[in-house]
């Protein structure tokens, strides 16, 4: 009872010093300012592969000159935020798109930290990565002799349908954004193909040959899908030197690998098996002696040292073994030299040969037949020349000098050669190579060969030919569009334009829409 009546004195006695005094104190707050952050949008879209350049402005709420510490990160993975990417320090970010295209956000942040108050603001972009990798030129080049290759991708109205660019669009040095590291090697030849997911041909892939790998690439990022053994059925080499790769026939690839020719069927699988050929020796195969054509699966090659023709009809051909050309072509092709081999007009194969009297022919092939035709071709520039093109439109052949190009226009059983009116733009500039302008499309087994069946085609495709070109005092390599007339093999008028800023260049393929 004596503790309970000492609480009612305590509470008392502060009821009434509280009644006496009053309360003179003002509240006691801190105002902390504000982070103002500004000059970001809260989300944006960008293209693989090329820079995002941003430039924020922050500063404290009545204090401009506060200092403020900066730094920008990324998701590595569209919606998660456990694995993020450190991208740079300091109001401006400059930062090359190494992201996988996606049709989810990333979540870049910029956290501006007040140095004085220890208190930061986050702001929040979400980035939507497209890609730009889509129809266009893919360059290989080297500019260290071989031991490294860059690919870069070319946009322009006259290789992409679409576009509506006054000036060529690049996107340089693709390859590392996707891999881990530069591409080594030097990439002799490479191809857009379409293969099979299993039930359809929707499998874009470049295709991709050094003197040591044979390798395929995704399209979306050109991150390496497979390589060497993966893609073949039976090899068995260490080494896979490749030095030819085509796709005909809609639904087939070809390869030389190892000087053995190798036919990827892509209805059956992605690899590429060993083509029917039960001479001995097999290994005869190069770049120069093996023709083909787009529309009925025909393959010809010819052996070098036989001199003579063998061929494999049908557009699974691939399931055959060569035959020999029985059929005398008219021209002793013993001793022979394989100069040039690709695809000619109404489909049949084409190749350009020099006999050992030192005179050079063309030869076309059908091998349904086997039908042919054949022309000699007389010039004095011939020994000089250093590249060959087939036009399988028309009834023209190119071949250039390092300096000059020339056409072969064949009518009435005869072969007419004119030195075109057209040079590099430096006299240091030699000519390196020169080939038919195709889309990646033409003759692929997703479309027939109808452009009327195509709903994205080129005024230009199969109408201009590419012309690469080196300067070795510069160390720049360059590509000409010239279009030319079908009937006459002669350039026109018009300028499709010029690409530049490339090493060596060393192979050329276009790519899918």
């Amino acid at each position: 009872m004596k503790r309970l009546y000492c609480v009612i004195l305590l509470l008392a006695a502060a009821l009434l010093l509280n009644g006496c005094f009053a309360d003179q104190s003002t509240s006691a707050t801190l105002t902390v300012p504000d982070i103002v952050v500004e000059g970001l949008a809260p989300e944006m879209q960008v293209l693989f592969g090329q820079n995002l350049t941003l430039e924020a402005s922050a500063s404290v709420t009545g204090e401009p000159d506060r200092a403020l510490t900066y730094l920008w990160e990324m998701d590595l993975t569209p919606g998660k935020d456990d694995n993020r990417l450190v991208l740079g320090e300091g109001p401006t970010l400059d930062y090359r798109i190494a992201c996988s295209p996606s049709d989810k956000p990333y979540l870049l942040t910029l956290t501006v930290k007040d140095a004085v108050s220890g208190l930061s603001k986050v702001t929040p972009v979400l980035v939507y990565v497209s890609s730009t990798l889509g129809e266009g030129l893919l360059v290989a080049h080297t500019r260290d002799g071989g031991a490294h290759t860059e690919l870069d991708l070319v946009s322009s109205k006259a290789v992409t349908y679409g576009s509506d660019a006054e000036e060529p669009v690049y996107t340089r040095d693709i390859y590392p954004l996707a891999n881990d590291g530069p591409l080594e090697g030097r990439v002799n030849v490479m191809t857009s193909a379409l293969m099979t997911n299993g039930a359809v041909y929707n499998e874009p892939l470049l295709l991709m040959g050094s003197d040591e790998h044979f390798f395929a690439l995704e399209t979306t990022t050109y991150k390496k899908y497979r390589e060497d053994l993966n893609l073949f059925g039976d090899m068995r080499d260490e080494t896979f030197k490749t030095t030819a790769i085509f796709t005909y026939s809609g639904i087939m690839a070809g390869a030389v690998v190892n000087d053995v020719l190798y036919v990827n069927i892509g209805h059956t699988n992605n690899v590429f098996n060993k083509a029917g050929y039960p001479r001995v020796p097999a290994n005869v195969f190069n770049a120069r002696n093996v023709g083909y054509n787009k529309t009925d699966g025909d393959i010809v090659f010819f052996n070098e040292a036989e001199g003579n023709f063998y061929y494999m009809h049908g557009m699974f051909s691939g399931y055959a073994a060569f035959s020999a050309v029985s059929e005398n072509l008219g021209v002793p092709l013993a001793g022979s030299r394989a100069i040039a081999a690709g695809s000619g007009r109404y489909s049949c194969t084409a190749f350009f040969i020099q006999t050992p009297d030192g005179k050079y022919h063309l030869f076309y092939l059908f091998p349904n037949g086997p039908l042919y035709s054949h022309y000699e071709v007389a010039d004095d520039h011939l020994d000089e020349a250093v590249a060959y093109a087939f036009c399988d439109n028309s009834d023209i052949f190119f071949y250039a000098t390092p300096d000059k190009v020339y056409s072969v226009l064949m009518t009435g059983g005869t072969a007419t050669t004119t030195g075109l009116s057209w040079a590099p733009d430096s006299p240091d500039e030699k000519i390196t190579g020169i080939r038919q302008y195709m889309q990646a499309w033409y003759g692929t087994h997703q479309y027939t060969l109808g452009a009327d069946s195509y709903p994205f085609p080129l005024a230009t495709n199969r109408l201009q030919v590419l012309i690469t070109t080196y300067n070795e005092t510069t160390g720049e390599g360059k590509i000409y569009l010239r279009p030319f007339n079908v009937s006459t093999g002669r350039f026109t008028f018009k300028d499709n334009g010029t690409f530049s800023g490339f090493g060596e260049i060393t192979a050329l393929a276009t790519t899918f829409k």
